[in-house]
């Protein structure tokens, strides 16, 4: 994808540490979910299907709770930030197929009830591995290890699902993102075209880099 802060579908991320707008991810240290490494405290909450999200804290010297929680209709307002109206309204469709357990929607909260960070789980894209994608972090919020957390709490829920390995996509203009994920431990597992809808009612088009891990 291109600008982490931008409009990125697939679920690429900006800079290495950065993860921006609409489809990226990025985060700078460990976190609570997955195995990218311990940080933060272990204060826990459910999820809508009772299993247990993390609540970390981004780094020592933040003193800010985040939870990971499933994202709900209500939170869509609180998501502007991730993309125009067109990349909300496949957020809200994608909302519906978490109804038949299709997707995982999940975001991340600050204590003050702001959503820092948002990113998806598609369980049927790819028979063989999870698809992590829309992941996006805000602005304010990048290179403090929230993306990392993000992507290891979409780990752990494919995990829990049976998945035995994950991926994404990132585009070629995207470096950064793909030295963050490469960190991550993801490794190119082929090319594919992709696209996605912009506000002007046309599609964008590119061809990324598929990254897969094993979990």
């Amino acid at each position: 994808m291109g600008d982490p802060d931008q409009h990125q579908q697939p679920g690429s991320g900006e800079g290495a540490d950065d993860l921006p707008g609409h489809g990226d991810v990025g985060g700078g240290d460990a976190l609570q979910h997955g195995s990218h490494g311990p940080e933060g405290s272990a204060v826990r909450r459910p999820g809508r299907s009772g299993r247990l999200r993390g609540v970390i804290r981004a780094v020592e010297s933040l003193p800010v709770r985040l939870t990971v929680r499933d994202l709900e209709p209500e939170d869509l307002p609180g998501l502007s930030w991730s993309g125009g109206p067109a990349h909300l309204r496949v957020v809200a469709e994608s909302w519906q197929r978490t109804l038949s357990e299709e997707v995982v929607l999940l975001c991340v909260e600050a204590g003050n009830g702001q959503l820092v960070a948002c990113g998806g789980l598609d369980l049927v894209k790819e028979p063989q591995a999870g698809e992590l994608w829309m992941l996006s972090v805000h602005e304010a919020w990048q290179s403090l290890g929230v993306g990392t957390l993000l992507i290891g709490a979409l780990e752990q829920e494919a995990a829990v699902r049976g998945h035995r390995r994950v991926q994404l996509s990132v585009e070629d203009d995207n470096p950064r993102a793909a030295a963050l994920y490469r960190r991550l431990g993801y490794r190119p597992a082929g090319r594919r075209e992709e696209s996605w809808p912009l506000d002007d009612g046309t599609l964008h088009r590119t061809t990324t880099t598929v990254l897969r891990r094993q979990l």
